[in-house]
Protein backbone atom coordinates (compact mmCIF):
# COMPACT_ATOMS: atom_id res chain seq x y z
CA UNK A 1 0.00 0.00 0.00
CA UNK A 2 1.43 3.04 -0.71
CA UNK A 3 2.60 4.87 2.47
CA UNK A 4 1.81 8.90 3.08
CA UNK A 5 2.87 11.72 4.72
CA UNK A 6 2.03 14.98 5.03
CA UNK A 7 4.24 17.61 5.12
CA UNK A 8 3.41 21.19 6.88
CA UNK A 9 4.75 23.88 4.10
CA UNK A 10 6.18 27.16 5.23
CA UNK A 11 4.47 30.05 2.55
CA UNK A 12 7.45 31.79 1.25
CA UNK A 13 7.78 34.13 -1.66
CA UNK A 14 10.41 33.85 -4.27
CA UNK A 15 10.46 37.64 -5.52
CA UNK A 16 11.32 40.46 -3.92
CA UNK A 17 11.10 44.03 -4.27
CA UNK A 18 14.24 45.60 -4.90
CA UNK A 19 15.11 48.59 -2.43
CA UNK A 20 17.17 51.30 -4.22
CA UNK A 21 20.13 53.02 -2.33
CA UNK A 22 20.07 56.58 -2.28
CA UNK A 23 17.12 57.28 -3.60
CA UNK A 24 16.90 60.50 -5.63
CA UNK A 25 13.79 62.66 -4.46
CA UNK A 26 10.79 61.80 -7.56
CA UNK A 27 9.78 65.36 -9.04
CA UNK A 28 6.10 66.28 -8.29
CA UNK A 29 3.74 63.30 -10.18
CA UNK A 30 1.22 66.16 -10.57
CA UNK A 31 3.56 67.40 -13.82
CA UNK A 32 1.97 66.38 -17.01
CA UNK A 33 -0.93 64.98 -15.19
CA UNK A 34 -4.23 65.74 -16.87
CA UNK A 35 -4.62 68.68 -13.80
CA UNK A 36 -1.74 69.91 -15.11
CA UNK A 37 -2.56 70.47 -18.84
CA UNK A 38 -6.52 71.72 -17.64
CA UNK A 39 -3.91 74.46 -15.61
CA UNK A 40 -1.65 75.51 -18.14
CA UNK A 41 -4.72 75.46 -21.06
CA UNK A 42 -6.60 78.36 -18.62
CA UNK A 43 -3.37 80.06 -18.75
CA UNK A 44 -2.45 79.82 -22.55
CA UNK A 45 -3.19 83.34 -24.26
CA UNK A 46 -4.01 82.03 -27.73
CA UNK A 47 -6.71 79.61 -28.70
CA UNK A 48 -5.66 76.25 -30.33
CA UNK A 49 -7.87 73.57 -31.22
CA UNK A 50 -5.37 71.06 -31.81
CA UNK A 51 -4.36 71.69 -28.24
CA UNK A 52 -8.28 71.64 -27.14
CA UNK A 53 -8.88 68.55 -28.87
CA UNK A 54 -5.98 66.72 -27.31
CA UNK A 55 -7.20 68.03 -24.05
CA UNK A 56 -10.78 66.09 -24.97
CA UNK A 57 -8.53 62.91 -25.66
CA UNK A 58 -6.73 63.06 -22.43
CA UNK A 59 -10.21 63.69 -20.33
CA UNK A 60 -11.70 60.41 -22.02
CA UNK A 61 -8.57 58.88 -21.26
CA UNK A 62 -8.29 59.83 -17.62
CA UNK A 63 -12.42 58.90 -16.95
CA UNK A 64 -11.45 55.17 -18.80
CA UNK A 65 -8.65 54.56 -17.00
CA UNK A 66 -10.02 55.81 -13.67
CA UNK A 67 -12.74 52.92 -13.76
CA UNK A 68 -10.55 50.38 -15.10
CA UNK A 69 -8.61 51.30 -11.51
CA UNK A 70 -11.88 51.41 -9.95
CA UNK A 71 -13.35 47.70 -11.31
CA UNK A 72 -9.69 46.77 -9.22
CA UNK A 73 -10.10 47.83 -5.96
CA UNK A 74 -12.15 46.47 -3.53
CA UNK A 75 -16.18 47.39 -3.05
CA UNK A 76 -15.37 49.64 -0.25
CA UNK A 77 -12.64 51.61 -1.67
CA UNK A 78 -14.16 51.32 -5.42
CA UNK A 79 -17.41 53.24 -4.62
CA UNK A 80 -15.42 56.68 -3.14
CA UNK A 81 -12.95 56.45 -5.57
CA UNK A 82 -15.74 56.25 -8.29
CA UNK A 83 -17.93 59.11 -6.25
CA UNK A 84 -14.34 61.06 -6.75
CA UNK A 85 -14.32 60.24 -10.60
CA UNK A 86 -18.32 61.25 -11.06
CA UNK A 87 -17.84 64.19 -9.53
CA UNK A 88 -14.72 65.51 -11.39
CA UNK A 89 -16.69 63.66 -15.30
CA UNK A 90 -19.45 66.69 -14.03
CA UNK A 91 -17.97 69.64 -12.16
CA UNK A 92 -14.55 69.13 -13.62
CA UNK A 93 -11.42 68.66 -11.84
CA UNK A 94 -11.40 69.38 -7.96
CA UNK A 95 -10.42 72.47 -6.67
CA UNK A 96 -7.43 71.18 -4.47
CA UNK A 97 -5.82 69.55 -7.62
CA UNK A 98 -6.15 72.60 -9.55
CA UNK A 99 -4.73 75.09 -6.94
CA UNK A 100 -1.43 72.15 -6.70
CA UNK A 101 -0.91 72.34 -9.92
CA UNK A 102 -1.59 75.97 -10.56
CA UNK A 103 1.06 76.77 -7.27
CA UNK A 104 3.64 75.22 -9.69
CA UNK A 105 2.73 76.82 -13.06
CA UNK A 106 2.81 80.16 -11.19
CA UNK A 107 6.51 79.68 -10.93
CA UNK A 108 7.35 79.41 -14.60
CA UNK A 109 7.88 82.39 -16.19
CA UNK A 110 5.49 83.76 -18.98
CA UNK A 111 8.07 83.56 -21.75
CA UNK A 112 8.22 79.24 -20.42
CA UNK A 113 4.70 79.49 -20.27
CA UNK A 114 4.09 80.53 -23.65
CA UNK A 115 6.03 77.73 -24.79
CA UNK A 116 4.52 74.76 -23.01
CA UNK A 117 1.44 75.85 -24.43
CA UNK A 118 2.55 75.87 -27.70
CA UNK A 119 3.73 72.02 -27.89
CA UNK A 120 0.83 71.31 -25.50
CA UNK A 121 -1.26 69.08 -28.07
CA UNK A 122 1.90 66.94 -28.89
CA UNK A 123 2.81 66.51 -25.27
CA UNK A 124 -0.56 65.93 -24.27
CA UNK A 125 -0.39 63.16 -27.00
CA UNK A 126 2.86 61.72 -25.90
CA UNK A 127 1.90 61.60 -22.18
CA UNK A 128 -1.17 58.99 -23.56
CA UNK A 129 0.83 57.34 -25.11
CA UNK A 130 3.04 57.04 -22.39
CA UNK A 131 0.85 55.88 -20.08
CA UNK A 132 -0.59 53.08 -22.52
CA UNK A 133 2.57 51.36 -22.65
CA UNK A 134 3.04 51.74 -19.28
CA UNK A 135 0.01 50.20 -18.44
CA UNK A 136 0.36 47.71 -21.06
CA UNK A 137 3.48 46.53 -19.69
CA UNK A 138 2.29 46.62 -16.39
CA UNK A 139 -0.71 44.73 -17.01
CA UNK A 140 1.87 41.60 -18.87
CA UNK A 141 3.98 41.76 -15.79
CA UNK A 142 0.76 41.22 -13.47
CA UNK A 143 -0.75 38.79 -14.54
CA UNK A 144 -1.60 35.36 -13.71
CA UNK A 145 -0.09 33.90 -17.43
CA UNK A 146 2.71 32.12 -17.06
CA UNK A 147 5.73 33.79 -18.31
CA UNK A 148 9.53 32.78 -19.25
CA UNK A 149 12.61 34.49 -17.98
CA UNK A 150 12.04 36.31 -21.00
CA UNK A 151 9.14 37.93 -19.74
CA UNK A 152 7.19 36.25 -22.67
CA UNK A 153 3.84 34.05 -21.87
CA UNK A 154 4.82 30.21 -22.39
CA UNK A 155 2.73 27.73 -23.41
CA UNK A 156 0.42 26.22 -20.95
CA UNK A 157 0.65 22.14 -19.74
CA UNK A 158 -0.84 19.57 -17.61
CA UNK A 159 1.05 20.90 -14.49
CA UNK A 160 1.04 24.54 -15.20
CA UNK A 161 -2.11 26.53 -16.09
CA UNK A 162 -4.06 29.64 -15.67
CA UNK A 163 -7.19 31.08 -15.67
CA UNK A 164 -8.58 34.78 -15.25
CA UNK A 165 -5.45 35.65 -13.86
CA UNK A 166 -5.30 32.74 -11.52
CA UNK A 167 -1.99 30.79 -12.12
CA UNK A 168 -1.08 27.59 -10.53
CA UNK A 169 1.06 24.57 -10.92
CA UNK A 170 2.53 21.78 -9.38
CA UNK A 171 6.00 19.56 -9.32
CA UNK A 172 6.43 16.13 -8.68
CA UNK A 173 10.21 15.74 -6.87
CA UNK A 174 11.95 13.05 -5.13
CA UNK A 175 14.60 15.89 -3.15
CA UNK A 176 14.27 15.04 0.23
CA UNK A 177 15.60 18.89 1.04
CA UNK A 178 12.86 20.57 -1.25
CA UNK A 179 11.73 23.18 2.09
CA UNK A 180 15.62 23.69 2.30
CA UNK A 181 15.29 24.68 -1.05
CA UNK A 182 12.33 26.67 -1.41
CA UNK A 183 13.83 28.53 1.99
CA UNK A 184 16.67 30.38 0.28
CA UNK A 185 17.10 34.39 -0.43
CA UNK A 186 14.59 35.83 -3.38
CA UNK A 187 17.38 36.25 -5.79
CA UNK A 188 18.52 32.71 -5.98
CA UNK A 189 16.16 29.96 -8.30
CA UNK A 190 15.96 26.95 -6.48
CA UNK A 191 16.40 23.65 -8.95
CA UNK A 192 14.29 20.85 -8.12
CA UNK A 193 14.81 17.34 -9.52
CA UNK A 194 11.36 15.97 -10.95
CA UNK A 195 10.09 12.82 -10.20
CA UNK A 196 10.63 10.28 -13.71
CA UNK A 197 11.61 7.15 -12.58
CA UNK A 198 11.30 6.76 -9.12
CA UNK A 199 12.34 3.38 -7.07
CA UNK A 200 10.26 1.80 -4.38
CA UNK A 201 10.67 3.20 -1.09
CA UNK A 202 11.65 6.75 -2.62
CA UNK A 203 9.47 9.53 -1.15
CA UNK A 204 7.78 11.91 -3.76
CA UNK A 205 6.54 15.01 -2.16
CA UNK A 206 3.60 17.35 -3.78
CA UNK A 207 4.45 20.44 -4.48
CA UNK A 208 1.67 22.95 -5.10
CA UNK A 209 2.06 26.69 -6.21
CA UNK A 210 0.21 29.48 -6.29
CA UNK A 211 -0.07 32.94 -8.22
CA UNK A 212 -2.34 36.22 -8.21
CA UNK A 213 -5.24 34.74 -5.76
CA UNK A 214 -8.29 36.92 -5.62
CA UNK A 215 -8.51 38.80 -2.75
CA UNK A 216 -11.93 39.92 -1.03
CA UNK A 217 -12.42 43.27 0.80
CA UNK A 218 -11.18 42.96 3.62
CA UNK A 219 -7.89 41.83 1.46
CA UNK A 220 -7.59 38.06 2.96
CA UNK A 221 -7.10 35.07 0.06
CA UNK A 222 -8.74 31.93 0.48
CA UNK A 223 -7.33 29.42 -1.79
CA UNK A 224 -8.33 25.47 -1.28
CA UNK A 225 -6.65 22.27 -3.15
CA UNK A 226 -7.82 18.54 -3.52
CA UNK A 227 -4.97 15.69 -4.28
CA UNK A 228 -5.95 12.53 -5.61
CA UNK A 229 -2.95 9.75 -6.62
CA UNK A 230 -4.24 7.00 -8.70
CA UNK A 231 -2.07 3.31 -9.73
CA UNK A 232 -1.43 2.48 -13.48
CA UNK A 233 -4.97 0.87 -13.27
CA UNK A 234 -6.84 3.51 -12.35
CA UNK A 235 -7.32 2.79 -8.64
CA UNK A 236 -7.12 5.30 -6.45
CA UNK A 237 -4.50 4.95 -3.61
CA UNK A 238 -5.22 8.10 -1.97
CA UNK A 239 -7.98 10.97 -1.91
CA UNK A 240 -8.42 14.30 -0.18
CA UNK A 241 -10.24 17.73 -1.02
CA UNK A 242 -11.02 20.53 -0.12
CA UNK A 243 -7.60 20.95 1.98
CA UNK A 244 -6.42 24.64 2.57
CA UNK A 245 -3.92 25.90 0.63
CA UNK A 246 -3.62 29.66 1.66
CA UNK A 247 -6.25 31.56 3.57
CA UNK A 248 -5.43 35.16 5.15
CA UNK A 249 -3.49 37.78 4.19
CA UNK A 250 -0.58 38.21 1.49
CA UNK A 251 2.69 39.46 3.07
CA UNK A 252 3.68 40.59 -0.27
CA UNK A 253 2.36 41.12 -4.25
CA UNK A 254 -0.43 38.48 -4.87
CA UNK A 255 1.96 38.46 -8.14
CA UNK A 256 4.37 36.35 -6.69
CA UNK A 257 4.82 32.96 -6.91
CA UNK A 258 3.67 30.76 -3.28
CA UNK A 259 4.03 27.56 -1.84
CA UNK A 260 0.59 25.63 -0.56
CA UNK A 261 0.35 23.76 2.48
CA UNK A 262 0.38 20.93 3.04
CA UNK A 263 2.82 19.27 0.78
CA UNK A 264 2.43 15.43 -0.13
CA UNK A 265 4.84 13.39 0.56
CA UNK A 266 4.30 9.04 -0.39
CA UNK A 267 6.50 6.30 -1.65
CA UNK A 268 5.67 3.00 -3.01
CA UNK A 269 5.73 -0.79 -1.54
CA UNK A 270 7.08 -3.51 -2.52
CA UNK A 271 3.33 -4.71 -2.93
CA UNK A 272 2.42 -2.18 -5.28
CA UNK A 273 2.04 -2.37 -9.42
CA UNK A 274 4.88 -1.00 -11.10
CA UNK A 275 3.89 1.16 -14.03
CA UNK A 276 2.80 5.07 -14.63
CA UNK A 277 1.02 6.66 -11.27
CA UNK A 278 -1.03 9.51 -11.64
CA UNK A 279 -1.57 12.87 -9.90
CA UNK A 280 -3.78 15.03 -9.86
CA UNK A 281 -4.63 18.36 -7.77
CA UNK A 282 -7.18 20.75 -8.38
CA UNK A 283 -6.13 24.33 -6.69
CA UNK A 284 -9.45 26.34 -6.57
CA UNK A 285 -9.60 30.17 -5.83
CA UNK A 286 -12.30 30.39 -3.52
CA UNK A 287 -13.10 33.96 -4.11
CA UNK A 288 -12.71 33.97 -7.75
CA UNK A 289 -14.78 30.79 -7.85
CA UNK A 290 -12.16 29.47 -10.23
CA UNK A 291 -10.74 25.92 -10.16
CA UNK A 292 -7.77 24.68 -12.12
CA UNK A 293 -7.34 20.90 -12.64
CA UNK A 294 -3.89 19.94 -12.50
CA UNK A 295 -1.82 16.83 -13.06
CA UNK A 296 1.38 15.14 -13.09
CA UNK A 297 2.82 11.46 -13.79
CA UNK A 298 5.41 9.53 -12.12
CA UNK A 299 6.92 5.61 -13.18
CA UNK A 300 6.92 3.38 -9.99
CA UNK A 301 9.74 0.89 -11.25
Amino acid sequence: MLKRTLVAALLMMVAAVPHAANPKPAPDPSIGSYFWFVALNQRCEAADPARDAALARFRTHFLVNGRKIAASLPAASATGFLNALNDMEKNGPPKESMDHVNAILSQVNPAETRQLCLRAAVDIDDRIGIENKLAQAQAQSQSGVWRGEDGKPVAETESMKSQNDFAGSMLLTTDEDWQEKWNTPPESKPHYNKAEVVPYGKKVFTMIFFSNPLRDTDGVVNVKCGLKISDPSGKVSFDQQDMVCYNGKLAGSPYHLYLGAPVVAFSGDPGDPSGTWSVNVTLRDENRHITLPLRSTFELK
